[in-house]
């Protein structure tokens, strides 16, 4: 009967370059066995890069690739309560050792790290700067806000007369709008200029390190043909049909959830 001849492992170092476990080089170093799970070989066989030969189980590598603290010199011992740290006669590696210290490599045999991506939240970053117009500067261009287009007219004088009352009595009581007076939360205020039939209510908030500064933020239009236009930050959001005082309640209620990042409607 043939007995299997085992095959010793080698005394040398399969790390290209490094004459570890040579003759001609009269340095002790510890040498460490490959992994003998196939996943973990192929991740040594990455990192070492020899493209001549492949990890074998006879192949060794010698300490001076892996880090100080994936090689373990001394182990602990517990003796009546005291533990003691003893020398190890042979160091080993720890389970999850890798080697990764690669120092006369040459570039293009190094092993590629792979670069951490930078995490960036959008929402925390700062608002942008607002540039300020110039004095002379032609705002023709600019686009009016829904607010703009409010006309301010002088109020008129009436003159005393005996008939007068009789015969601006049909205007006298002016018709409220369907949606005033609605039921908002306390953040909430009702604009007071507004277009004629119109009702408009809305939330402001200060600028970041700037509390005297106000804008709104959130701001709901009822119009005079029962149509609310929602706007965040001055852009228009929505529109939407109502016929009852609970919808457009609900619909201030719904703005109220709209949740906005620091850059909406600022670029």
């Amino acid at each position: 009967m043939l007995k299997v001849k085992h095959q010793g492992r080698e005394k040398t170092c399969i790390v290209p370059l490094y004459r570890s476990g040579y003759r001609s080089n009269p340095e002790k170093v510890s040498m460490f066995a490959v992994p003998s799970d196939p996943v973990r070989l192929l991740e040594w066989e990455r990192l070492i890069r020899r493209e001549d030969r492949k990890l074998t189980a006879t192949c060794v590598i010698c300490e001076r690739h892996f880090e100080d603290s994936h090689v373990e010199r001394t182990f602990k011992v517990t003796v009546n309560g005291v533990v003691n740290e003893l020398a190890r006669e042979r160091p080993r590696l720890k389970p999850d050792a890798v080697p990764t210290v690669f120092d006369n490599y040459p570039r293009h045999l190094l092993p590629k790290k792979t670069p951490k991506r930078k995490l960036r939240n959008l929402c925390d970053q700062a608002p942008a700067k607002r540039r300020k117009c110039d004095a002379g500067a032609d705002v023709s261009n600019a686009s009016p806000s829904p607010l703009d287009n409010v006309s301010v007219e002088p109020p008129i004088t009436e003159q005393p007369s005996g008939n007068s009352c009789l015969q601006q009595q049909p205007s006298c009581v002016e018709a409220k709008h369907p949606f005033d007076a609605l039921s908002i939360p306390a953040t909430w205020v009702k604009l007071g200029e507004v277009p004629a039939g119109s009702v408009a209510y809305a939330r402001y908030r200060a600028e970041k390190n700037n509390f005297a500064a106000l804008y709104i933020e959130q701001m709901v239009t009822l119009g005079s043909v029962m149509i609310a236009t929602v706007y965040l930050r001055g852009n228009e959001r929505s529109k939407h049909v109502l016929t009852t005082r609970l919808e457009a309640e609900e619909l201030v209620r719904q703005t109220v959830l709209e949740v906005l990042c620091g850059g909406y409607g600022l670029f």
